[in-house]
């Protein structure tokens, strides 16, 4: 019988160091697929035109490429809406192994400083307020949908990247002693987060309008 393919989701919010992570993260060998990357090639080879949507096609058509020979693969990802849940849980109902790593910190404002770091040393700009909506919404879903990984690494990343809970199909198996305060957030009953489910909604809504704006 075939191994069950895995597909390694390395998550958090923007500026929360995905990039730095990822060699420790996703095993050697296993194709690696991330749309910021690909935009970035494209505008080398392009010039400076808007290349993220084109970005963003070419990344889903190597995701269908491997899903259809149900190969291993990773992807990067800040986890702030609920279409990329919808298709984890599609992925793990065709027989996907869902491994994800996420990386937070308690304060935002860590996160949208290290964007401004980014920027100074040739990497993208992320609008401040795009980085604090996609913060609260990765939080929030995290929480919700925190029981379909097959396995789910909460960790912490203000200095070093420190584990602080690990979860097997939504059960805790792990979590360290004084955890900080987001992964205890996550962690917690999630009566709260249904009855705010709408505020999602508002979030994403509240995204879109800025990336149209961003546009114009």
């Amino acid at each position: 019988m075939a191994e069950q393919p895995v597909i390694y989701v390395l998550a958090g919010p923007n500026g929360i160091g995905k990039t730095t992570v990822n060699p420790f993260f996703i095993p050697k060998g296993v194709p690696y697929i991330n749309a910021d990357d690909i935009a970035r090639q494209l505008k080398e080879r392009l010039g400076d035109i808007s290349v993220q949507e084109l970005a963003n096609a070419q990344a889903l058509e190597l995701m269908n490429e491997f899903i259809a020979i149900n190969a291993d693969f990773a992807i990067e990802t800040n986890l702030a809406d609920q279409e990329t849940w919808l298709f984890l849980k599609g992925l793990k109902a065709s027989g996907y192994s869902i491994h994800l790593d996420f990386f937070c910190v308690s304060d935002v404002e860590t996160c949208v400083n290290r964007v401004f770091n980014r920027v100074f040393q040739g990497g993208h700009f992320v609008q401040p307020e795009i980085v604090r909506l996609r913060y609260e919404a990765a939080l929030r879903l995290l929480k919700l949908f925190k029981e379909v990984p097959n396995y789910l690494i909460l960790s912490d990343n203000a200095a070093d990247s420190i584990i602080c809970a690990e979860l097997k199909s939504g059960k805790l198996v792990f979590k360290l002693e004084n955890a900080p305060e987001w992964v205890e957030v996550v962690l917690a009953d999630k009566v709260d987060v249904l009855k705010k489910i709408e505020n999602i909604s508002d979030v994403r809504e509240k995204y879109n309008l800025m990336k149209k704006r961003k546009t114009e």
